[in-house]
Parts: structure tokens; C-alpha cells; sequence
């Protein structure tokens, strides 16, 4: 089961009152969510149909508009708007129906929220009480339209029914209707589970971005430039459907610090997580650049990117995770401690840690060039053939008249053909562990650009 606008739409249709049509339960959510009708949305019979049916995916100007939408003006509206058209008799069913369909979505994290309103994560969805409140349906609505795409549930929008809200319905609040799925949390620290065989294999790219924050990006504008990286990369990805569906991207953030700013996602929770920070800016004002607390970030969040990937599900085809690749992009040489600092690093690159990721080095500012290429890490260009750290074909340092907007923007039509090159292939190279490696077969990624002299 998938949790999607249409099959969220599809139960409040099905718990409507008598002579309430689709188009009226779809009228009201877009109300809810557009109460001025800028985006005319409403009184559309064919699009409501296409959309409840999971045919297509929503409107991008929909989804753009989500991350602005202030939860509890949507909550309000939704109980001015839609609670009346609710059978009262059946909005308990609804909300039990809804937490089914939660509950057996495993592309859906325990700790993901998926009631943007009250902030409840699944997990914690789970063990509350039923609510069968405007806010509880609000914040479900929000998560539905504005994270998973609405074509994700075209494999199960027949199912439901009122066979399935009768189901839903021999429930209650705390034992809701049981079905069992991977505990993902509960596996091994470092052990990655191996996707289950199945008819279809799909493999996905998972790319982090690592952003320095220290006060010294701040100079010369180079935090902006770095930022730069992602809207030019979100536009790539946008170009194609192809793409979009083969790629993940998260952002890290670092100073004395590491911290997490966008976990692991589509190009839509990428599109909406750049448009909230264009309205509320980064600000670099660490006072120091550790590596070591970085590299320890990274290394845990690639194994649940890689645990979540390997979780998602499409029909009866499973999923891999290609060789993550890194784009680490500072302007200054670390300040830790140096043997923390090494052990951290030796950890996210030993050879018995299976998603060991492509690290690209990216200088920026009065960066030398030797403070990063002990960081530089993957197969690219490697005389042996086989993995190595210290690589200094992963680690670009614009030097003379050589702009670092450019160079950064330089790397994106390589990184695009690469994944397009290996979507289009029939066979993948696998090197150790099956691991699929979309850099250690370039011979050219990072070749088309003069990175300039000294």
C-alpha cells in the first residue's frame, strides 16, 4: 500500500455523505490547501479523476506551494471546508483507514512524520490515540500531497474500497488493521540488508551534499556559490522523468559541528527543501571546520539512505543503491584533532563498509589543493582499478582566473550523462559486495572542464 494524495482522496470519497461526488471531495482538499483558488485547481472533473486515480502526479505548482502553506491555516480550512462533507458515521472509519494505508506503507520511515500538523511521525502515529480531528486529517493531506509522488499508489488505488474500510473498520485506535513490514530501525548498526530478489531490479544514485558553514565561507560568497550547486543540480534532474526517479539527494552541514539539513529524498522533497531555504538562508558562523564529526554524519546517514532505498518497493520489483557519491565543499583545511579525524574518515572509507561512498573534493577560496586530496576517495582513474583514498582525480581546486560557480556548475553534465549512460545500459558493472559503481567505468567526468593553474 501507498500513501499518495489519491489514495488519501479515494477514502474521503468513500466516507463521504450520500450524493457528495470525487469532485467535491476534491474541490474541498484543493480549497483546503489554495483557499483563494490561485492556482485554479478546483472544478476540474478530468483532472480530479486523473489525480484521485493516481494516473499522474500533481501539479508542480501544488507542490511548490506546500512548504509555505502554514500547517494550521490548512487545518482550519480543512475543518471549515471538508469535515462537513464527512458521513458522521464514518469518520472514524476514514481516520482508521488512513492509518492502515500508514502503516502498511514501507517506503515510509518509523520516524518519518506524516502528520505535518500534530508532528507525529509514523512510529509515534502508531502508538496514539485515534484522532478523527481536522488537524489529524490536515496534517496527513500535507505529507500526502507534498512528499511521495501521486503515481506511487496507481498499483493499489483499486484497493480501496469498502471491502477495505470494513477491514480498516474491525479495528481500533491502539491495534489498527496488522500487517507485518521490515523493522528497519531495529536493523544491525553498520549491516545494510540486501534488497530481496525479485522480477525487477532498479538502482538508485544517493548523492550528499556536504556544505562547510564556517564563518570564512561567508568571504567572497562562497557559501552562496556552493548552495549554487543544488538549484543547477535539481534543474538537471527536472529535465528528465528518468533521472529524477534515479536519484536521491541529502544535504550535510558542518563547522564544530555535523548536522543533517535535508535527509535523503526525491526531487520533490529536493525542490521544496531549496525553495525553503532561499527564504530562509543559510548563515555561515561556525567558529571551527571539523572533518572528523562530518565524516561520522556521513557514514550513518548513508547507511540508512541506503537501508531506505533498499526498503522502497515498486509492483513486484525491489531496489539497489548505486556507490553513494559525495560532493564535500569547503574553503579551509581542518581544525580537529587529526588522529580523530583519520579514524572517522578510515571508518567511512574501509574496505569492509560495503556503501564506502565516491568522495569528491571541492575546493573553494584559499583552500590548498594538498589539504584535501588525502580526503579524495573511489575508483575514478584508479591505475589499479580498484578503490583507493588519497585520490587526487577526485579532488578539484579551481585555481587563477577560474571561476568557482563555474567550476561547480561544470561538474553537473558529467554527473547527468553518467546516470543517464548507466539508465540506458542493459548491464551494470558490479565490483565488490555487487556494488554498482557509476564513476569507476568514466573515463572523463571530471575532464571536461580546465580546473586552471596555479
Amino acid at each position: 500500500m501507498r500513501l499518495c494524495y489519491g489514495t488519501f482522496a479515494k477514502v474521503l470519497v468513500l466516507c463521504a455523505l450520500n450524493g457528495k461526488t470525487q469532485l467535491d471531495i476534491h474541490d474541498a482538499l484543493m480549497m483546503t490547501l489554495d483557499p483563494d483558488d490561485r492556482l485554479e485547481l478546483s472544478r476540474d472533473g478530468p483532472q480530479a479523476s486523473r489525480w484521485i486515480n493516481c494516473d499522474t502526479n500533481l501539479n508542480r505548482a501544488l507542490i511548490n506551494a506546500i512548504p509555505y502553506a502554514t500547517p494550521e491555516e490548512v487545518a482550519k480550512e480543512f475543518s471549515d471546508v471538508v469535515m462537513e462533507l464527512f458521513d458522521p458515521n464514518r469518520i472514524r472509519t476514514a481516520a482508521l483507514a488512513i492509518r492502515s494505508i500508514i502503516r502498511m506503507d514501507d517506503s515510509i520511515l518509523p520516524e518519518t512524520v506524516v502528520d505535518i500538523v500534530g508532528n507525529v511521525s509514523k512510529g509515534g502515529l502508531e502508538k496514539a490515540p485515534l484522532s478523527e480531528s481536522a488537524d489529524f486529517f490536515a496534517g496527513i493531506l500535507l505529507y500526502a500531497v507534498s512528499v511521495p509522488a501521486n503515481k506511487a499508489g496507481r498499483d493499489y488505488i483499486h484497493l480501496i474500497n469498502d471491502a477495505f474500510l470494513a477491514d480498516a473498520a474491525l479495528g481500533n485506535a491502539e491495534n489498527p488493521p496488522h500487517v507485518d513490514y521490515a523493522p528497519i530501525v531495529s536493523w544491525p548498526t553498520d549491516a545494510i540488508a540486501e534488497p530481496p530478489r525479485s522480477t525487477e531490479e532498479y538502482a538508485i544514485l544517493p548523492i550528499y551534499l556536504v556544505l562547510d558553514t564556517s564563518f570564512s565561507m561567508q568571504i567572497g560568497n562562497r557559501f552562496n556559490i556552493a548552495f549554487g550547486f543544488l538549484p543547477r543540480l535539481l534543474s538537471a534532474m527536472m529535465s528528465g522523468a528518468a533521472l529524477s526517479d534515479k536519484v536521491r539527494v541529502g544535504v550535510i552541514l558542518f563547522d564544530e559541528d555535523a548536522r543533517l539539513d535535508m535527509p535523503l529524498g526525491d526531487i520533490r522533497e529536493l525542490e521544496a527543501w531549496v525553495g525553503r531555504r532561499k527564504k530562509n538562508p543559510i548563515t555561515p558562523n561556525g567558529n571551527n571546520t571539523f572533518y572528523g564529526n562530518m565524516f561520522k554524519l556521513l557514514r550513518s546517514e548513508i547507511i540508512e539512505g541506503v537501508r531506505k532505498i533498499h526498503s522502497m518497493k515498486m509492483g513486484s520489483g525491489s531496489f539497489v543503491a548505486y556507490r553513494p557519491v559525495v560532493f564535500f565543499i569547503t574553503d579551509g583545511a581542518p581544525s580537529d584533532d587529526s588522529v580523530v579525524r583519520s579514524a572517522a574518515f578510515a571508518e567511512l572509507t574501509d574496505r569492509n563498509f560495503e556503501y564506502r561512498p565516491n568522495m569528491v573534493c571541492v575546493g573553494i577560496g584559499e583552500v590548498d589543493f594538498k589539504d584535501l586530496v588525502q580526503y579524495g576517495a573511489g575508483r575514478y582513474k584508479s591505475s589499479s582499478g580498484s578503490y583507493i583514498t588519497c585520490n587526487e582525480n577526485m579532488v578539484i581546486v579551481p585555481r587563477g582566473k577560474v571561476s568557482p560557480s563555474d567550476a561547480l556548475s561544470s561538474i553537473i553534465p558529467s554527473l547527468v550523462a553518467s546516470i543517464v549512460n548507466s539508465i540506458n545500459s542493459d548491464t551494470h558493472t558490479h565490483y565488490s559486495g555487487g556494488i554498482r559503481d557509476l564513476f569507476g567505468s568514466q573515463d572523463v567526468l571530471f575532464d571536461a572542464f580546465d580546473w586552471g593553474e596555479d
